[in-house]
């Protein structure tokens, strides 16, 4: 299953494959989606007294928040420039610098940063290399962004989208880039470190 995802995810964010594969994803969200609502109706005494279900099952409804957030990201972009530039290391567009300034992204993020941001960061990633600090920035941010931004952080992002006419999964993949950044300054590690750990394609 996780194989699965990770293929979906590399055709969302390659140029051509998103596209071409945004009918063939949208049914399999749907089929997943009833599949996950079943499981957790049918057997929510077990997942309640087994600890490897629960996470499994969390996996499941993050990859497909994910999913379902990428792709309507990508509607929503149609005939706008990207707020990322997708190959590694991602990097802000002149758009998704534009919009990070707009929306005081630098002092939102400093304001979560000691009691939120940096306590789950260093729990979650420690050990871990470059790459898969901003994989995980680029995609746990995104679909759990309550456990990094407090309740008026949430909203000032919310907010900004709504009037932008973003997604708040957008906003928060672009906040995404900016938290790794800072995360790897912080540990001394240089961004450029990110290509030396990258899948070779």
């Amino acid at each position: 299953m996780n194989e699965l995802f990770e293929l979906i995810k590399g055709l969302l964010s390659s140029n051509g494959g998103a596209f071409g594969a945004v009918a063939l994803i949208g049914w399999f969200i749907f089929w997943a989606h009833g599949k996950v609502l079943g499981i957790i109706h049918n057997h929510g005494s077990i997942k309640d007294s087994c600890c490897k279900n629960e996470k499994d099952m969390q996996d499941i409804k993050e990859n497909i928040v994910y999913i379902k957030g990428t792709l309507a990201t990508i509607v929503s972009m149609v005939g706008k420039e990207a707020l990322f530039k997708s190959q590694s290391p991602v990097s802000l567009t002149d758009s998704g610098r534009k919009a990070a300034d707009e929306l005081v992204a630098e002092s939102i993020i400093a304001r979560n940063w000691e009691a939120k941001i940096f306590p789950c960061l260093k729990k979650e990633l420690s050990g871990k290399n470059p790459y898969d600090v901003q994989q995980y920035c680029m995609e746990k941010i995104p679909v759990s962004p309550a456990i990094f931004f407090d309740d008026g952080s949430l909203n000032d992002v919310k907010l900004y989208a709504f009037k932008s006419g973003l997604t708040l999964f957008a906003c928060m993949q672009m906040m995404g880039v900016l938290i790794r950044d800072k995360y790897l300054s912080s540990v001394g590690v240089p961004i450029e470190a990110i290509d030396l750990h990258a899948p070779k394609k």
